[in-house]
């Protein structure tokens, strides 16, 4: 006899928590928000702030395999995003197009972030042919202070394919993707966010999603951070804040600020009760925070001090499903964790994902979009 969906919804205080919408039996699709695929973990750039750089000794290099991800699709429902990018840039993957046009023709809306050196006119288009929803590109600045921080990438190149895209929208393309930017704000280069947000804005960006360095692999990156702000500090992040809500105010983009301070919120951002992250080996974790792709147990700095960061995945597929990693126990025990009812997973007390605030002080909604939304 076939078992029916629990379909329960729970209270926790004032929070509605659905941990239990899961289809933990049977073999229905899995009722996810989103999964993001790390379609490779090799990279043509090399940030400063980025582990890749930092444990280059030890980084674990390589492509997902297409048939593994073909093989995960039948197992989600169409509503759910499916989100190409992990620790590695999508498009050195040569079946990315392939990619987005199978999960598009499974339904699925589709985003992938790319930091833009080999968005030529051709590769946009062929994203956009192959239906590509959201485009996002990374910066961390407009000008050579972006291009000084996350070498080999180019800040203007990113402008000239937001303009090129803007443009051809403008022009009738309702095909195009939606352009966000993942804007990375780094301590060292807050007196310059407002102006670079005024000219992503006039560049005709969508969305510009900012984020802090959260997870730091060196000790000498702690000061990039926004932790442990004095007065001072807090005063001058919010009036560069607040600048750049004013150069936004008259335009069509979207701007969150979503920064690790030093608060610690009760639920993760991640949304690890309702979303999954499939490495480019097919491991299974719970976030991309839990896999970046470091051979061997690497230090880093979270915000309870130096910790061991040790890579652990649920499964691997296709040596099981993805439907049995979500519904074995190990991930079943994680769940309760995040989402308040149980003991928090080890891996997460030391991880400033739960140190995630929204700052802005125009918008009085505080909920966190997504990070991969960017």
């Amino acid at each position: 006899m076939q078992r029916r969906r629990i379909a329960t919804v729970f209270w926790k205080g004032s929070t509605r928590i659905e941990y239990m919408r899961f289809p933990f039996f049977g073999r229905g699709p899995l009722d996810l928000d989103w999964v993001q695929f790390e379609v490779t973990s090799r990279c043509n750039a090399s940030c400063r702030y980025c582990p890749r750089r930092v444990y280059a000794s030890h980084w674990l290099g390589g492509d997902l395999d297409f048939e593994s991800f073909r093989a995960i699709l039948p197992e989600l429902r169409p509503e759910t995003l499916v989100h190409l990018q992990g620790w590695g840039e999508p498009l050195l993957h040569p079946r990315l197009a392939d990619m987005v046009s199978l999960a598009r023709e499974r339904g699925h809306p589709v985003a992938t972030t790319s930091n833009g050196l080999l968005l030529d006119g051709e590769a946009q288009r062929i994203l956009t042919d192959a239906g590509l929803n959201i485009l996002g590109l990374s910066l961390v600045g407009i000008d050579r202070h972006n291009d000084r921080i996350r070498e080999g990438s180019s800040a203007r190149q990113v402008l000239n394919i937001v303009e090129s895209m803007a443009s051809r929208r403008d022009g009738g393309g309702e095909k195009d993707p939606s352009i966000h930017i993942a804007f990375l704000l780094l301590r060292s280069e807050l007196s310059r966010f407002p102006e670079c947000v005024r000219v992503l804005s006039e560049a005709g960006v969508d969305r510009i999603v900012v984020s802090s360095l959260d997870f730091v692999p060196s000790e000498e990156l702690l000061g990039e951070s926004f932790r442990e702000l004095d007065e001072r500090g807090q005063d001058e992040l919010n009036s560069a804040v607040m600048r750049a809500e004013e150069a936004v105010s008259s335009s069509g983009t979207e701007l969150f600020v979503q920064l690790a301070l030093d608060e610690e919120r009760s639920s993760c951002p991640e949304n690890g009760g309702r979303s999954l992250y499939v490495g480019f080996d097919g491991g299974v974790f719970p976030c991309v925070m839990a896999a970046i792709p470091a051979g061997r147990p690497m230090l880093h700095y979270g915000p309870r001090g130096p910790a061991t960061f040790v890579r652990e995945s649920f499964g691997q597929v296709p040596e099981r499903s993805l439907g049995e990693i979500w519904r074995g126990r190990q991930m079943r025990r994680f769940r309760r964790g995040v989402t308040g009812w149980g003991r928090r997973p080890d891996r997460c007390v030391n991880c400033a994902k739960l140190q995630v605030q929204r700052i802005q002080s125009r918008s009085p909604d505080t909920e966190l979009i997504p990070r991969f939304l960017e």
